[in-house]
């Protein structure tokens, strides 16, 4: 009977051992279909990494936190990976970047009363409204002023748009 019990005892303690935990880190703010803003994490990329964690029997556990801080924490082996990192030369000392399938594209939105823009030209004398640590553009390249917003997600971007701030 003490040889079963220690066993039980013994595997409760061990099983934790054998279980594989993948930690995937996001910022706060939601980027939609991707993923939600904080605290829910609904969106495509929980879909995506929770089936493959599960397809080679692991967890698949999310943190978020301020981009900032989710850069510090994967540079320190805190979290495994940062889906839609964008890749620098910089970064690619401590992050081993690979394409996961997705692509991204730019849009461009602006207030109703601006006309069409077809080409970057027409972004001449305009304000263009980015996040912080986005991916940068041919667009930084012009002589365009950029105006950079903390964790600005779409509906933040629209209300700026909506003052004529941007």
């Amino acid at each position: 009977m003490y040889r079963i019990s220690f066993f039980i005892v013994l595997m409760t303690i061990c099983l934790p051992a054998f279980c594989c935990e993948i930690t995937m880190g996001y910022r706060t703010s939601a980027r939609l279909p991707l993923i939600a803003a904080m605290p829910s994490n609904q969106g495509l990329y929980k879909a995506i990494y929770q089936r493959a964690a599960q397809n080679i029997n692991c967890k698949l556990v999310i943190k978020r936190a301020p981009k900032k801080r989710t850069i510090k924490l994967l540079n320190e082996g805190a979290i495994d990976f940062y889906p839609g990192y964008g890749f620098s030369q910089t970064r690619s000392e401590f992050t081993h970047f690979f394409e996961n399938g997705l692509t991204s594209h730019s849009v461009v939105i602006t207030h109703r009363d601006v006309a069409k823009i077809d080409n970057l030209k027409q972004l001449e004398n305009k304000v263009l409204l980015k996040p912080y640590g986005g991916r940068k553009s041919a667009i930084e390249e012009r002589d365009i002023m950029v105006r950079y917003g903390q964790d600005l997600g779409i509906a933040d971007a629209i209300k700026v748009i909506e003052k004529k701030a941007g």
